[in-house]
């Protein structure tokens, strides 16, 4: 589960520097509060979770939902 959540976490920030840099000062604000959201409601959700196996598998499936959101807008640019 390690390597797994690395590799998502990197491909997270990965898209997630693309996508700043593609964006005016305003939209990079816009992007960087909405990640603090939704590090918030990520942190929220996950630890729910009474396992701390399932807590950390949910991390891991926000963190690949959230990158391909990104990858997502990040085409479509």
């Amino acid at each position: 589960m390690d390597d797994e959540y690395d590799y998502q976490d990197g491909r997270l920030n990965l898209v997630y520097k693309q996508l700043m840099v593609s964006l005016s000062k305003d939209g990079q604000a816009k992007l960087r509060e909405e990640e603090r959201r939704w590090i918030r409601f990520r942190d929220g959700y996950c630890n729910k979770e009474e396992a701390e196996l399932a807590s950390y598998g949910c991390e891991i499936e926000m963190a690949a939902d959230r990158a391909t959101q990104l990858e997502d807008r990040l085409k479509s640019r």
